[in-house]
């Protein structure tokens, strides 16, 4: 069966999730120097309703193989947001928007990215989310883990980022309810499709 499309643009502007977790095997970092790697569209795969691209078929293989090893942690969505940033009906006198239907904040996929035991995670910027996660990076993420699986029920699920960004020429903040349409068709999404040029996914 075909599967549609939540969102027609590709995960964190269609930046390369496998090749942040290539990069930095073996190392005892959690970061380098280096910005994320553009995926290409030819390299396209739809994970869960949402298209992933992928800068060759080795990174892309690697992915449908695993997708929750390589996928980033809260859809790619900021760390610190997901741990720190309530809302009103979490907490009084909190104003964030973010919940399952309306998911943030941006995340860099510049300077803000971390991989840690394994896994992909954003923060908004380098410093000094990034840096603080690093130091503190089991507490947030107990403390994320927690949020997320409220949200949408267990870790490996709920929507991914892909317009929300807080850095470089595409910096645009999240003004959007994107997850509303995800919860809407998520008991319809698979993950074993490839994305054509009509936003509809047919079968590898």
């Amino acid at each position: 069966d075909n599967v549609p499309l939540v969102d027609h643009r590709p995960v964190l502007l269609g930046t390369d999730v496998v090749d942040y977790q290539i990069r930095m095997e073996g190392k005892v970092a959690f970061h380098d120097d280096h910005d994320g790697t553009p995926g290409k569209y030819k390299y396209a795969y739809n994970f869960q309703g949402f298209q992933f691209w992928f800068k060759n078929n080795h990174n892309q293989q690697l992915f449908i193989a695993d997708p929750w090893k390589y996928a980033p942690r809260w859809g790619g969505f900021c760390t610190y947001g997901i741990s720190f940033e309530l809302n009103a009906q979490e907490k009084e006198g909190e104003h964030w928007p973010w919940n399952n239907n309306w998911m943030g904040p941006p995340a860099s996929t510049i300077d803000g990215w971390s991989v840690i035991d394994g896994h992909l995670y954003f923060n908004i910027w380098n410093s000094p989310y990034r840096l603080s996660f690093e130091a503190h990076h089991q507490e947030w993420i107990n403390t994320a883990t927690a949020r997320w699986t409220k949200f949408f029920g267990k870790l490996e699920a709920g929507p991914f980022n892909t317009v929300c960004v807080g850095h470089g020429e595409d910096r645009r903040h999240c003004t959007e309810e994107v997850t509303r349409q995800w919860t809407a068709n998520s008991t319809s999404l698979g993950g074993n499709a490839i994305c054509c040029d009509d936003h509809v996914c047919g079968d590898v």
